[in-house]
């Protein structure tokens, strides 16, 4: 395993800790690109999805476009704050450097505590949907604990294990979503493109959008909701084995076909269903691929139909793992930062897995497993998800400023015209999220907020000191001490 001094700053050799304490630099950075693309579609995309199409239309497919250049675009600026900042929990180093203590553990609090929402939600649709295909009398609650110890178990193997896992459950997510767009295409390209022609007709192109341009920008908002985890890398970028060059690349190689792979879907999915069948799920939990084969089966073959079945089941257990992985690494930051309780920090002393993270990610599993009105909070993840997006560019350009003498392996390109841009685009999409949500949203929230700002007045004395009892400056956020 690489030497975790080496990667830091001259200014912060002093910051390097034994290494048995630290995260493993196991990962092969080629592993994260179908981590990506298959953790971050998530089974929800297959049954709440219907909420998009029902509000956009045929704007649908120009949503997931514009969702996925604004991703790959944000990827660009990530390049440059990977490289010079690679250590896990990657936001909250950035916006503390920039920003203060206090607004960056803020907001990145708000944004590690909604990863929560992942783990019950995709619960709640690997239980309902393994309940709907086998027909079998079994609880969609039982199978949710099933998978809660099932895959909370994969994590704690080990960062190692849990990505060859991750790997497998994307190639077979991948497949299953390619198939449903192109398997139609190829069998029935008539029947296909008629249906693609008649299922969305005039009167329903933009339903809820004054024009196609802004629609399609606003609810590029909403499509973002199935790529929100492409910040991936920044939360396990300690045990990445790569070069802090490679970084960037990687997450923008990701981005870029998990966007490709979501637009297909999409396409496949709104040239099959009907738009009043669209308008009749939305809100439901009837299955799409289903859907899709009861109402066109002459355009897909049953052996696809049961590769998609399965993919879209596999995608919600990608999901799980990348949610259980970034809500357990940023507890294990804050811990290491005296931030949190310090046992947060505490690591299997042979898979290096930060155990008491991931038994508080398990309790919070178990608890949604039974209490599935948290699900309707999911919204909550998007909103301080969205918030932490307008605040990255803006950190990007200040650390320029702060910190200009910070080794910078590789640069944003068009800076800082696409930091502007991104800034903007970011703020109107937000707005439009803050047009839609429930109130219950933002009573939420705020909620979520009080509880941060009370953990981080608790621990600031607390972390000084023990800061300043090692010697240490408390001037550093998110490195090992």
């Amino acid at each position: 395993m690489a030497d975790t001094s080496a990667m830091l700053k001259p200014q912060d050799d002093t910051y390097h800790i034994p290494e048995k304490e630290t995260l493993a630099r196991v990962v092969p950075w080629w592993m994260l690109i179908p981590w990506l693309i298959g953790g971050v579609t998530g089974g929800d995309f297959y049954i709440t999805n219907t909420f998009i199409v029902a509000q956009g239309g045929s704007l649908t497919i120009w949503g997931y476009f514009f969702a996925a250049l604004f991703v790959v675009m944000m990827s660009l600026i990530y390049w440059e704050l990977l490289g010079a900042f690679p250590y896990s929990g990657g936001e909250y180093v950035y916006m503390s450097r920039a920003l203060g203590s206090f607004v960056g553990y803020s907001v990145f609090f708000l944004y590690a505590f909604n990863f929560v929402f992942w783990i019950p939600l995709n619960l709640s649709v690997g239980g309902s949907y393994l309940s709907w295909i086998t027909g079998w009398n079994i609880s969609p609650t039982v199978w949710s604990i099933v998978f809660c110890l099932l895959f909370h178990y994969v994590v704690y193997r080990g960062i190692l294990f849990s990505t060859i896992v991750q790997v497998v459950l994307s190639v077979i997510t991948i497949l299953g979503t390619t198939l449903l767009v192109f398997v139609p295409m190829l069998t029935n390209p008539t029947e296909f493109l008629r249906l693609a022609a008649s299922n969305l007709p005039s009167d329903y192109l933009f339903p809820t959008f004054p024009s196609k341009v802004t629609g399609a920008l606003a609810l590029a908002g909403l499509c973002i909701t199935y790529m929100v985890g492409f910040e991936v890398v920044p939360q396990i970028a300690e045990e990445i084995k790569a070069s802090r060059k490679r970084f960037g690349y990687i997450q923008t190689m990701g981005s870029l076909g998990m966007g490709t792979i979501q637009m297909l879907c999409a396409l496949g999915m709104i040239s099959i269903i009907p738009y009043s069948m669209w308008i009749l799920m939305a809100g439901s939990e009837i299955n799409i691929p289903a859907a899709a084969m009861q109402v066109a089966p002459h355009l897909l073959p049953l052996w696809a139909v049961r590769i998609i079945l399965v993919s879209a089941m596999m995608s919600g257990f990608a999901t799980m793992v990348t949610a259980i992985t970034g809500f357990t690494r940023s507890l294990y930051v804050m811990g290491r930062d005296y931030r949190l309780p310090a046992v947060f920090s505490y690591l299997h002393p042979k898979y290096k897995s930060p155990v008491f993270a991931i038994a508080l990610s398990f309790v919070v599993g178990m608890f949604g497993s039974f209490q599935r009105w948290i699900v309707d909070y999911a919204f909550a993840l998007v909103m301080a998800t969205m918030f932490m997006y307008i605040l990255m560019p803006i950190v990007h350009i200040m650390l320029r400023k702060k910190e200009p003498n910070a080794e910078r392996p590789i640069k944003t390109p068009f800076y800082p015209y696409i930091n502007i841009i991104m800034t903007i685009w970011a703020i109107y999409m937000f707005w439009y999220q803050v047009s839609t949500v429930p109130i219950s949203v933002w009573y939420f929230l705020i909620g979520v907020v009080a509880l941060g700002t009370v953990l981080y007045f608790f621990y600031k004395d607390k972390r000084r000191k023990a800061l300043r009892e090692l010697g240490y400056t408390d001037t550093y956020y998110g490195l090992p001490v």
